[in-house]
């Protein structure tokens, strides 16, 4: 997936290469999104046809625990799915959208680290104080 955001944010604008890339991964992002969504559908389906079993009743309490854990999962995974595909919905197809999508994903890659700490920045805080992220404790 790194490498098509790459693709398409080194894409010659000119000749309308990143308006075909960012459309295709527009696509292959909603077919991904509904394959998704049907896979916790048919868990979700699965999980409460096991409740109506006899067996189910007599079965240990860590499985009934896993049962409704499974349960939550693909709810939440629904849920997500939902919120993805509104959220991708909201974008057009025209030049525009798709350029408002671009510059989304240019933010996400170009934003730094700054809660991995390195051996410089770290150098740079001094032994009696807390560093983590770039930020010391006590500024918080």
């Amino acid at each position: 997936m790194k490498d098509d955001i790459n693709a398409i944010l080194h894409a010659d604008s000119a000749s309308g290469e990143q308006d075909i890339l960012t459309q295709n991964w527009l696509t292959s992002k909603r077919q991904e999104l509904g394959a998704i969504g049907v896979t916790a559908a048919i868990a979700s389906a699965s999980v409460t046809g096991c409740f109506s079993l006899d067996s189910f009743n007599d079965s240990h309490w860590a499985t009934k625990g896993l049962f409704f854990g499974s349960l939550g999962l693909s709810i939440v995974a629904m849920i997500a799915v939902l919120q993805q595909t509104t959220a991708l919905a909201s974008f057009g197809t025209d030049a525009r959208s798709l350029k408002r999508i671009r510059a989304i994903i240019s933010k996400r890659q170009d934003a730094p680290q700054q809660d991995t700490p390195t051996p410089e920045r770290m150098a740079d805080a001094s032994d009696e104080r807390n560093f983590y992220g770039g930020h010391l404790i006590r500024d918080y």
